[in-house]
Formats: structure tokens, sequence, C-alpha cells
């Protein structure tokens, strides 16, 4: 029959032993979770003892603490005679730093008595607590045991790198165990945190825990029993072993059922619960009893004791059942554990080599060539980075910094609201309202402050100094110029700093990238970079001081823009004040009102307007036999007029006004405009008592005629204009040729008869004054050509708007009253007349505004003013009281414009230029200047910069070491696998 020592599982057991014997010779225990199992205990716990027992040799005994390394014990059955062999294996420095670099070195000859293994034990453990870096192995192998008692200087007192001990031989389990330091508490607090933290890290993993606990105290006092808890909570890998049941008396009956407890798994369980086992006492030791002569005594004392030999567990008790018990539960965790290593080795391997493809490699060439290649990189590096061509990161930071700041520049624009002050303004008035639609602002100003035409007008009354009256002080355009440049260099200085943050943030990145291996070169290159960062930073400072200083007195060359700005400027402040805030009035649908809608004061260049009247009567009864003068058509019917003014392709008319309208006085002063005003007398007439002529000839223009036309219930829709008031301008009452100019008229009144004179025209021009009465100014509109009262037709057919008579000067105050006719820039060829009737006149449909607007544009550009624009409509309004104050911020906020752009150029130019690519161009040249590359000692000086950093070199170390162990257990694991 077999024994357990011969069985299958025991010679594979002895197998895989070997295995992790070589694999921990290789330092693989460092990266690998190899089996085991691990002797704890306190103080006097009884540990050495059971080693003993187990192992069959004597290790160190002392009074107090003995073992004071760990001991390795590796027991391998074999048929050869008895023999043990002491080996060290030094897996930290002096420092306790793990080494790279681990291995097993054989300490003296092969020990064939086991009488000699204590003292081969001491000597091994007094090497390795020895503070020499290089201890004299011989040295240590020639002291006797009272010289290695008296071994008090120059030791440590722990030490954790490992004695270990193969031990083969007959009648030995196959069994890998470690005997830890015990756990001590009257020592320094130091000392006792050294101990627990060695015991921890032996434990953890997969190995078997196995506890001493002496049963002459209390389980619950026992810290080992705690630190095995901490690491195996649930017990599984936690062997107990209750050591010196010979101390409890023969009357302590309850203290041996407590223990009984536990021994049988009711108190404290475990997984694999407790064992016990009884050593020699001191007595015995001295004595000299052998390990036969102990298990002998061991057996006969479970035998006697009534309390263990009464136990429901007999195989609970005694060394042996210990020994064969550990031996199964080793081979157990092995057999699981040994074939996932080849795949743990591999996945190691490979992370060991990733890390060590990260880190630079060692340096190859010499010194100086070396530090010129890194340099140049850098630089190449340095200018992608300006460029924006390798990491894109920098140039958006700047770009948003550089759109930053044209914001914040723009959002000094002086706010200009052309309304008297800022009661005025009614419900919030947006600064967006007053942006040129080719000058696109998306952001409501909030940094500058409201300047009002009042405002305005203080300022320049405050700078006032010579000027001849009507010219504004330049000093006051110039004030308010310096106002809103005020915070531009502030703003200029802050842009700049964020950028040269953000370009000193990604520099250092990449001298870390290059150079962060090097920990005296990094500094050097980080230095010299700073100071060249300084350097490049105080020119561009200076430059832009210089170029914001350009910006302290107003200047451009670009004359005719900063012109077309102000137009337009000055356009869009006279549209706002017009009622309707658009640069035209003009309307859908036309209707009488009281508030018209001036135009401005400017010389369109229009040609003679051709003056051919004729009608096409359309039958429609209007209620009574009278005829239309001019033709045989009768008063009673509805008539579409041909044009007597032909305007490009169509012409309109404007329709009479109420009675109510028509008959308002007229009277006072009239002042200068070029628009065409018709009127006849000075006289205070109605239009209802007008006498249009009945000649549709040319000469002259309007006779007599009985034909009277009495106003409309409801005013005549007239699309594109209004007209306040009736007028013979083509030979009839109540029909008034539109026009974009507009003018205010009485009725025309024919030469009496019987005259000796002939047919001689006056005019009675309304306006309203600045006190808001109405005044009138009689003179010749058409007539007094020179001192002729005679009629003057037109020549050729056309009214010449520019000839003898039209000398009308624009008014100063924009509110002109009743009397006043509007010619829309969008004539019709349809108007519907009414007389007083019951019947309603039909209309037309109504045309949006913008086809009016594009019909005006059409007609302007038909007569060469192809440039014309919406916004250049604004020119048209008249002259305003604020004329002088709308001016000044016109030019003030045209040239804003102008600088605005000038200065969000060049500045960014400036850092992008002065700073950022000078700094890249600059770098190469000067860091092989500063560090002396080339030099007379500059390879002293290089190979200094490249000494490695400290914690590169451990680091590639460790990994190197790793590495190399890992190979050797592949390589092992390879070797097994083939033998098996």
């Amino acid at each position: 029959m077999t024994t357990l020592l011969e069985s299958d599982s025991a010679v594979q057991l002895k197998h895989y032993l070997g295995l992790v014997k070589k694999l921990r010779a290789l330092g693989a225990q460092a990266e690998l979770d190899l089996p085991r199992i691990c002797v704890i205990g306190g103080q006097s716990s009884g540990k050495s003892s059971v080693v003993e027992a187990i192992s069959g040799i004597h290790v160190p005994r002392d009074a107090g603490t003995c073992t004071r390394c760990p001991i390795e014990c590796r027991l391998t059955n074999s048929s050869d005679p008895w023999v043990a062999r002491v080996s060290i294996r030094t897996e930290y420095d002096s420092q306790g730093t793990r080494l790279n670099d681990i291995h097993e070195v054989s300490f003296g000859d092969d020990i064939v008595n086991a009488q000699d293994v204590e003292l081969r034990l001491r000597q091994a453990q007094a090497l390795v607590l020895s503070a020499s870096r290089h201890p004299d192995k011989l040295e240590f192998l020639s002291k006797s045991a009272d010289d290695l008692r008296n071994l008090t200087h120059a030791t440590h007192q722990f030490s954790r790198n490992v004695v270990c001990i193969d031990i083969s031989g007959p009648e030995l389990a196959n069994l890998d165990f470690v005997d830890l330091p015990g756990l001590i508490q009257n020592a320094s607090t130091e000392i006792v945190s050294y101990i627990e933290n060695m015991v921890s890290s032996h434990i953890q993993g997969n190995s078997l825990i196995l506890i001493a606990i002496p049963m002459s105290d209390d389980i619950e006092n026992q810290k080992a029993v705690q630190l095995a808890k901490l690491v195996d909570s649930d017990g599984t890998r936690t062997i107990g072993v209750l050591t010196k049941p010979d101390t409890i008396t023969t009357g302590a009956v309850q203290a041996k059922r407590l223990w009984l407890d536990v021994i049988e798994g009711r108190r404290h369980p475990t997984k694999h619960g407790y064992f016990c086992t009884r050593q020699p006492d001191e007595d015995e030791r001295v004595s000299g009893m052998s390990f036969q002569e102990a298990r002998e005594v061991e057996r006969n004392f479970f035998r006697s004791t009534g309390t263990w030999a009464d136990s429901s567990q007999p195989g609970r008790f005694g060394t042996a059942k210990l020994i064969a018990n550990l031996s199964r539960l080793l081979g157990d965790v092995i057999h699981k554990t040994i074939p996932s290593l080849d795949g743990e080795v591999s996945r190691q391997l490979e992370t060991c080599r990733s890390q060590l493809s990260h880190l630079p490699p060692p340096i190859s060439s010499d010194p100086p060539n070396y530090i010129l290649n890194l340099i140049t990189q850098l630089a190449y590096d340095c200018r992608m980075l300006v460029e924006g061509t390798s990491d894109p990161s920098l140039v958006q930071t700047t770009r948003k910094t550089f759109e930053w700041y044209q914001r914040v520049v723009r959002g000094t624009a002086p706010v200009f609201i052309p309304l008297p002050s800022a009661k005025d303004t009614g419900d919030k008035i947006s600064s967006l309202d007053l942006e040129l639609e080719d000058d696109p602002w998306d952001q409501e100003d909030t940094s500058s402050p409201r300047i009002y035409l009042q405002d305005v007008r203080q300022r320049i009354e405050s700078s006032l100094t010579r000027e001849l009256p009507h010219n504004v002080p330049y000093s006051a355009k110039v004030s308010y110029m310096q106002e809103f440049r005020s915070t531009w260099a502030t703003r200029a200085t802050d842009t700049f700093t964020h950028v040269g943050k953000a370009f000193d943030i990604s520099l250092t990145t990449l001298i870390e990238r290059h150079f962060g291996r090097f920990s005296n070169l990094r500094h050097a290159i980080m230095a010299h970079c700073h100071e060249l960062l300084h350097t490049k930073a105080d020119e561009t400072t200076a430059l832009l001081g210089a170029l914001l200083k350009f910006e302290q007195l107003p200047f451009t060359v670009h004359g005719r823009e900063l012109t077309v700005l102000k137009d337009k400027y000055l356009a869009k402040y006279k549209s706002f004040r017009s009622p309707s805030g658009r640069p035209v009035s003009a309307s859908s649908t036309a209707s009488v009102s009281d508030t018209p809608q001036p135009i401005g004061d400017v010389d369109h260049g229009l040609k003679p307007i051709p003056f051919v009247p004729s009608f096409t009567p359309i039958s429609t009864s209007l209620g009574n036999t009278e005829t239309v003068p001019g033709t045989t058509a009768p008063l009673n019917s509805d008539f579409v007029p041909t044009p007597p003014f032909v305007l490009g392709s169509s012409s309109v008319y404007a329709s009479p006004l109420s009675e109510a309208q028509s008959q308002r006085p007229v009277s006072g002063k009239r002042k200068h405009n070029k628009g065409v005003l018709i009127n006849d007398t000075a006289s205070k007439q109605t239009l209802g008592s007008a006498s249009p002529s009945t000649t549709p000839s040319l000469t002259p223009l309007v006779s007599s005629s009985t034909a009277t036309y009495s106003a409309s219930s409801s005013p005549a829709t007239i699309p594109f204009g209004t007209a306040k008031s009736g007028a013979a301008l083509d030979g009839h009452s109540g029909s008034a040729i539109a026009s974009p100019w507009k003018a205010t008229f009485s009725t025309v009144q024919p030469a009496s008869k019987g005259s000796s004179s002939k047919p001689a025209w006056t005019s009675a021009t309304q306006w309203t004054s600045e006190s808001g009465e109405s005044q009138i100014s009689s003179e010749g509109a058409f007539g007094a050509f020179g001192s002729s009262n005679q009629a003057m037709p037109p020549k050729n057919g056309f009214l010449d708007l520019n000839g003898p008579g039209f000398n009308v000067t624009p008014p100063r105050v924009q509110t002109p009253q009743a009397s006043e006719v509007f010619f829309p820039p969008n004539p019709s060829p349809f108007v519907s007349i009414s007389k007083a009737s019951s019947t309603p006149t039909p209309s037309l449909p109504e045309r949006s505004r913008a086809d009016d607007e594009r019909e005006l544009l059409a007609v302007l550009a038909k007569l060469g003013l192809s440039n014309v624009t919406l916004d250049d409509l604004g020119k048209l309004n008249a002259p305003d009281m604020y004329e002088e104050e709308m001016e000044l911020m016109a030019d003030v906020r045209a040239y804003f414009s102008v600088a605005y752009r000038r200065v969000t150029d060049y500045v960014p130019m400036a850092i992008d230029h002065s700073f950022l690519y000078a700094f890249a161009a600059s770098l190469q040249t000067t860091l092989i200047s500063k560090l002396g590359l080339g030099t007379k000692n500059g390879d002293v000086r290089c190979a200094a910069y490249l000494a490695e950093d400290e914690s590169i070199v451990a680091t590639r170390a460790e990994l190197e070491g790793r590495k190399k162990r890992l190979e050797g257990v592949r390589e092992e694991l390879f070797v097994f696998h083939e033998r098996s």
C-alpha cells in the first residue's frame, strides 16, 4: 500500500514545489502570486516550535525575539540522504527599496547534519542584518554562536531580505513555508509597525496563513488573528494551530471546554479549522529530546488527556495530522495556480515592454551632438506650434483672444442717438438700430454711454474759441475720438498678456516633452527660453505702444472711404429723425396727413420733366354734365389720365383734399428749398373756388374755366404719395403731379378778363417756422421771369426745375403743415379721382413698400443714379435744427469705423510677428549660444546636462529588472512543461 508521500499527487506536488522554488529564486514573487504557507504568531506563541516540528530542524532561539528576518523553508521528500542548503535572497537594499536584480546566493557548503543547521541559520541571519553594503560572507561563516550573540553594532534590528533553507531527505513532506518574525508589542512604535507591515505583505494573495495561537491566552487577544482577518475576512486561507496545550492545568475544565469548542468549529470558525499540537518544553529541549521522541510524547499526551481524547475531531490533534493537512492544502492551491502562470507572465511581460517603450532610450551618441539634435527638434516643433501645423491648440487660443480684442474695441464705438435727449426716446432704443447694414454688429453696446444731440451741442459750445459762425470746432470731434480710444491700449495689453500666457504653457509642454528626462538640461533650457520670451515680450510691448500712440491724433489717407461712411451715418441719423424712421416716406396707401414726410435738400441731377397733358375719358357717371377741361368728355365720367409729366415710363396724380384741409390759411416767411413748388397767389383762397383752365395747350399753362371741383368726402387713394391740396398743374383743378420733392401751394388763379397784361402766376409758399406758426412768402413760382409778368411757357415741352423762377430755399425747421404735396418714388399711371357723390370710387390694389422702393431705385438708375441705395435716400431729408450736431456724430462715428478696423488688424499682427514668430525664429541660435555648444568645455558641460533624472533612471532599471525576471520565469515554465 502506497503512503501519502509516495502517491502520484505527492510526486506532482514535489514537481510543482520545485518549480516554485526556482521561480522564487528568480524573484518572481515580486510579480507573481506564488503559493506558500506563511507561519505567523506573537512573541513566545510557540511558532518556532511548530516550524521545527514541521521541518525537522532547529531554528535560532534566544530570549525574546529570535527570528529577525523571514526564513523560507522548502522541504522535499527524497530517497537520498538527508541534506540541507542555506542561501540568501537579497530583495531590498539597505534603505528598504526593492532591488531590480534579484537572485539567491548560496551561503556555505551543504549541511548533512541537522544539528549544524541552527548555527548556519544564525550566521546567515547576521549577514542579512549587517549594515555593510557588501558584507564578507566568509567572515560571518567563521563566527561562532557566541560571536554572533555579541554582534550589537553596525546591524539592523530586522530585515525583509530572506534566509532560505532547502531540506531534502526521507520522511519529509513536500512543503514550502516561510517563518516570519514574531509580532511584538513591547517595542518602539516604529519597530512594531515595521514587523506588522512585513507580516501583512507576506500573507497577501493566495498564501495559506498558519497562525500559532498559544492556549495560555484568549484567542481574542492574539494580534496575529487580527491581522489574518484583515486580509482573509472569510477565513478561506487561514489555518489555526493551537500550541502549549500542556500549560492548561488539570482543574481548568472550563478553559479546556472553550478551546475544545474552537477545535471542533463551534467558536471562531474558519474554512480549514484548527489543529492542536504539543511541542517539547524548555526542559525537554535542553535535555536533547529528539524529534521522534517529541512526536511520541505528543501522541501519549492527547491519548491520556480526557478532554482531547474524547473529542469528536481526533484528526485535529498532533503534528503529523497538521503536516498532512498542510501538504494537501498547499497542493490544492498550487494545482490551481500553476496553470494560470503562463498567461499572467505573458501579460506582465507585455506591460513591462510597453512601459519601457515609453521611456526615453539611453544616450548612444556624444553629448554635444545629442543636445544639438534635441534643440533642432524643439525649434522645429515650436515653429509648427506657432503656425498651427502640428498642434492647432495655440492658434485656436490666440484666434479666440484676438476675436475678444475685436469685440471689446468694437464695443467702445460711440453710441450716438439722433434725438435731443434721453427723455425723447420713448421706448428703449437699441444701438443696433443705428448700425449700417454693411457694418453688421450683433451685440447691444454696453460699455459706451449714449450720446444725444443736446450732449453734442453742449460739447460743441464748450469747445468754441475763434471759429467762424456755423463752424464746428475740430477739438469737439477730437475729444470724442480720444474718449472712444482711451481703453484701446489697456485692452491691447490684456490681449498680449493672454497670448503670452498661452504660449508659455504650450512652450513648457514642448520643453518637457523633449528634455523631461534630463533634469539639468531641462532647467537650463527653461531658463534660457524664459529669458528669450521676456526679450521678445519687451520688444512687442514697445511696438504695441508705438502703434497705439499713432492713434492719439486722428489720421487717415482713406478720405474717400471716410466720406462714404460719414454720408451713410449722416443719412442713417437723418432717417432716424424722420417720423417713420425711414429714408423715404412712401406708403402703399396714400392718405391726407397733417405730418408730411420731408425729403432732403440735395441736387438730384434730374433732367427737365416733359409736359404733355392729355386725357382719355372713361364712361362712368358722376351725376353732372360738366365737361372735363381740355376735352369733350363729360365731367360726370371717371377717366384715366395720360400723364402730363413723364418720369421714366409712368407718372402719378395727386387727389384733392377735403374741404376742411383745403381751407387752411397760408402766410408768413418762406425759406430756401430746391424742391418743386407750384402755387398761384398769396391770397388766402380755398381750393373749392379755384377756376381751372379749359385749354390743354402748352401756353398758357393754366387758363380760365368755370368748372369747380368740390372736395371728396374721403381722400382719393394714391399709392405712393399724398397731395395735401388741389392744384392746377396740368390745367385741371384737383390734379397735382407727384414728384420726389415736396412743396406747399394754393390754387392757381388766371389773370382777369380785360387786362392788358399777360397772365402772371404767383405762388404762396407755406412753411412752418420754428415757432410753429404758418408763414407764407409770395413769389413767382413759374412766372416772374425777369421783370416781365407775361406767362412763360415751358421750353420744348419741359418744365425746367432749375430754370428761372425756381429759386426756393430749403426750410430750416422740418415741420411743414397744410397744403403740402409729396411726390412718391414709385409713380403709377392709375389714379382714382372722385367727385362729391354718393357713388364710391373703386380703388386699385395696394402695392407693397418693397415694390415702391425697387421701382424708385429703378427710376433713379434710369436717370443715371445707379449707385443710389435706400440708405442714401436719407440725405433727401430737409435740413435739421441739429444739422451740425448730426454732422459731428457722423464724422466721429465714421472715423471710429476706420480706426477700429485698423487697430484690430495691426495689434494681432504685431503680437503674431513681433512675439510668436520672432521667438520661434530666434530659439535655435539662442539655445546653441547659451548652452555653449562648440566651445572649449562644451563636451563637459553637455555631459553634465545629460545626467538623467534619478527617477527616470530608477524606473528604467526597475522595468529592465522586471523584464529580466519575467523572461526567466517564462523560460522556467517552458522547461517545466517540456519535462512534464
